[in-house]
Order: C-alpha cells, then sequence, then structure tokens
C-alpha cells in the first residue's frame, strides 16, 4: 500500500495557441495620476476576509486586479480616442471659458499618453539596460518562449518521426516512399541524394575543421579567421561580395531586406510556389511568365527605365518598386502601371534627403545676448505669441543700464491673428505701462525682424500692421 497521492501525467505537447493565452495584467503607471486609483485598490482589498493568510493575500491580489480593470475601463477607457474626441469638440465649441477648460483637459490626457507610451518603450529599458545580467537576458528571451514550437501536428496527430524511421536498418537505403509521403518532391529527392553509409559505426563528435576530425585551437583559430574573411558560411553561397552590396545600401530597411529575400530565393513567385504546391496553377502573372528575376525585370513592361548598372541602389528601388506594384496589379488590375521607375528612384531620394537632415550633427545657432542701453537710458523688450493657435499674448520688460528690471508684465487675451500683427500690439501695449511707470528716454528692441523692417520702410503706412500701432 502507498499513501502517496495519485499523479496524472499528459504527455501531449502543451498548447500554443496565442487565443489560448490570457493577456498579462499590467499595472498601467498613468493610473497614478487619477486620486481615485487608491481608493479603488483600497476598496479591492477590503473586500476579502479569509482566516488563511496565503489565500487572503491571493485572492487580494486577483480583487485588486478585476477591480483596476473595471475602473480603467470607465475612468480612463482608450486614451487616444478620448484626445481625439476632445480635439474634435474643440474645433466646433465657440465659447472661449469652455474652450479654455477643454485645452486644459487636453493636456492633461497627453501628459497621461506620454506616461503611457513612455511605460511601453520597451526599447529605450533594454537600450539603457545592464546587457550582462541574468535580468536582462531573460527579459530579452521572453519573446523566444512565448513563440515556442512544440512540435508538428497533421491532421492525424502529432508527428514524432525522426530521422532513423526514414532509413532501413536492413538494407542501409532510404525509404523512398516514406520520405516522399512526408516531404516535398523538391525537398524528397534533395535528401534521398544524401547517400548512406553501411557500416553504422557508433557515434562519435567529430571536428569538421581538422582532416582527422579531432579538434585543435589552431584549426579553431582558422575557421574563425575564414568566417571573419567570408570564405566559409552561408555568405559564401552566393558570395560575400553581393551580401556586402546588398547590406551596404543606402535605401531604405525594407529595400534591402527584400534585395536579400530575392537573393535567397524567398520571394513568392509563381514558380517558387509550385515548387512547393505542384498544383498550382500559373495564371495569374500579367504576361503568362512569372519567374522570380522576371518578375522583378520585365514583367512590367510599362515601367521600364533604363539605369546605369553602376547604381545599384537606384537598381534595387526601382526593383522592389515593381515587385510591389506587381503585387498589388494582381488584385487591383486597374493601378497604372507607368512611371515606376521614376517613382522608385525620387522615393529613395526623399529617404536619403531625410537621413541627412536627422543624422547631421545638431547645429546650435549663435544668439545675441542682451545689450544694455547707454547710462541714462532704459531699454523696452516686447514680445508677442500665440498659445495653442486660440489664445494669443504679449509681454515686455524694461531695464536700466545695469541690467536691473524696473517693469515687467504680461496679458493674454482670447484672440487669432497672425504673429506679426501680435508683435505689433505688443509694442504699444509696452510703451503704455513704461510712460505710466514714469519712464522716459526709451530704447525700444523686438525680436520680429520683419515687423523691425517694416518700421524703417515705408511700406508700413497703408498695412494692418501699422492701424495696429496707431
Amino acid at each position: 500500500m502507498s499513501d502517496h497521492l495519485p499523479i496524472l501525467l499528459k504527455c501531449a505537447p502543451c498548447s500554443t495557441d496565442s487565443d489560448a493565452r490570457r493577456k498579462r495584467f499590467m499595472f498601467e503607471n498613468m493610473w497614478l495620476t487619477d486620486s481615485s486609483c487608491r481608493d479603488t485598490v483600497c476598496a479591492a482589498w477590503s473586500s476579502v476576509s479569509s482566516s488563511h493568510t496565503v489565500e487572503n493575500m491571493l485572492y487580494r491580489l486577483e480583487k485588486c486586479v478585476a477591480y483596476l480593470m473595471e475602473w480603467n475601463q470607465s475612468t480612463f477607457g482608450h486614451v487616444g480616442q478620448k484626445i481625439r474626441d476632445l480635439e474634435q469638440q474643440l474645433r466646433t465649441q465657440r465659447d472661449a471659458i469652455i474652450r479654455h477648460q477643454m485645452l486644459g483637459l487636453i493636456r492633461d490626457w497627453r501628459k497621461k499618453e506620454e506616461i503611457l507610451w513612455w511605460q511601453r518603450a520597451c526599447s529605450d529599458y533594454l537600450k539603457f539596460g545592464d546587457s550582462n545580467t541574468r535580468w536582462f537576458h531573460s527579459w530579452a528571451n521572453t519573446r523566444k518562449k512565448k513563440n515556442t514550437i512544440a512540435g508538428l501536428k497533421d491532421a492525424n496527430a502529432w508527428a514524432n518521426l525522426k530521422v532513423c524511421n526514414l532509413i532501413d536498418h536492413d538494407s542501409g537505403c532510404w525509404r523512398t516512399e516514406l520520405v516522399h509521403q512526408i516531404f516535398l518532391n523538391c525537398d524528397a529527392e534533395l535528401f534521398l541524394s544524401i547517400s548512406l553509409c553501411n557500416s553504422w559505426p557508433s557515434d562519435k563528435l567529430i571536428w569538421h575543421y581538422h582532416s582527422q576530425g579531432i579538434f585543435t585551437v589552431r584549426s579553431a583559430y582558422h575557421m574563425l579567421a575564414s568566417e571573419c574573411q567570408g570564405s566559409t558560411g552561408f555568405a559564401s553561397v552566393q558570395g560575400h561580395s553581393l551580401w556586402r552590396a546588398i547590406w551596404c545600401c543606402n535605401v531604405p530597411p525594407r529595400i534591402r531586406l527584400f534585395g536579400w529575400r530575392a537573393a535567397t530565393r524567398s520571394l513568392p513567385s509563381a514558380d517558387a510556389v509550385a515548387r512547393r504546391i505542384p498544383s498550382f496553377a500559373m495564371n495569374y502573372s500579367i504576361c503568362g511568365h512569372d519567374s522570380r528575376f522576371h518578375s522583378l525585370a520585365n514583367c512590367l513592361e510599362n515601367g521600364n527605365r533604363a539605369l546605369d548598372t553602376d547604381h545599384f541602389d537606384n537598381i534595387l528601388s526601382v526593383m522592389w518598386e515593381y515587385w510591389k506594384t506587381r503585387n498589388r496589379f494582381i488584385f487591383w488590375p486597374e493601378r497604372s502601371l507607368r512611371g515606376l521607375g521614376n517613382k522608385a528612384i525620387d522615393f529613395v531620394a526623399s529617404y536619403r534627403r531625410a537621413k541627412e537632415e536627422t543624422s547631421s550633427p545638431l547645429v546650435v545657432k549663435h544668439q545675441d545676448m542682451w545689450q544694455p542701453p547707454m547710462s541714462g537710458f532704459l531699454k523696452l523688450n516686447f514680445d508677442g505669441a500665440s498659445i495653442d493657435n486660440v489664445f494669443t499674448g504679449w509681454d515686455f520688460v524694461l531695464r536700466n543700464h545695469s541690467g536691473d528690471v524696473l517693469l515687467a508684465g504680461a496679458k493674454h487675451n482670447i484672440d487669432v491673428a497672425e504673429p506679426i500683427i501680435e508683435e505689433a500690439k505688443s509694442c504699444p501695449h509696452a510703451l503704455k505701462y513704461a510712460f505710466q511707470f514714469g519712464a522716459s528716454n526709451i530704447i525700444v528692441e523686438g525680436d520680429c525682424l520683419p515687423l523691425i523692417n517694416m518700421l524703417k520702410s515705408s511700406q508700413i503706412s497703408n498695412t494692418t500692421v501699422a492701424s495696429t500701432l496707431i
């Protein structure tokens, strides 16, 4: 007799269906911006009473999750949609007070959205984290754990065949019928072309890079040196220069990836699909033939453009545009096939210009420092601005020759006008307050160059700026 509890052992692989996995609960940092979050947690925590300490803790945590999820739906909901709804209401709202309140709400929701996406930015977390710790490696391998392949399953059951099951050990030959039954014809012929050994020696470790099959430091050194030079490995199959030319192209990453797929025969052209599916009918190509290179270079006859073969970047971009338009033409035949070459080259040119602008070093323009006035004079600086295209305002500051601030002020209005008009409005307002202060010998200074040029010229007499200044 045994006093052990029975154990149920399931030998079937675990389900890896993504739909079967529940979404993991994550605490959102933006919840802390709402004071009711604390009340929600307290209510969930006090709703459970159990004598068992461990069960009490687990039940309370489950209640907190349920309460917070329900509270999040009613309080926050979809943050981006709330911002879009408020912006739509702001466009139709005419009341100034309500517009001011709605702008405050939009700013608050945008702050919450920024907190939300900052928490989602795991790339920054990994980028600045310690890359040589156990925690980092477990974090980086999380995706691999979720996307594991437990096995292959057909309509009948799980496939658990091994290579040894494909070999007839009595005759020392492949089981041809079984190989053709499991694999495609192209793969089956490749496997059957591999010769088998009749002696069946015992398994042992063989170092491929030594003539006697033993490992030596010298052979390992030569192997690493050869890999660095590109003379071994996958790169040597198609030529190291081809991979270097593709991955060093000054084109968007999607085009480089397309070039790699074309060079490795990974594009789903009609002939490539027919090799996998013999019953596939090649009836959807534009001109009846859909081989890999034909689809890229010749199939779209109306989009040809002569290019210099030295310009590999442009050639690869045009091939990518041909392939993309070929796929679209299959489903939307009414699309035009003209001008593909020009479109592809213009796209690459725009990409290069944007890349140069973003990669250029930050140039800090020299800003002139404030110059104090001469002794006995005061300097009045004024400025106008627009806030969110809803509010306008102006400010000023009055200082003496020592830089001491004698007077300063600011004001905002509910109005929308051109920037130069706001600059022009700020000047008389600043002078008004300066004169009321009792200032004299005032030097007026502004930062709006168009307004200053208009004041110096005779073009201001019949403009809106003139009526504003008067």
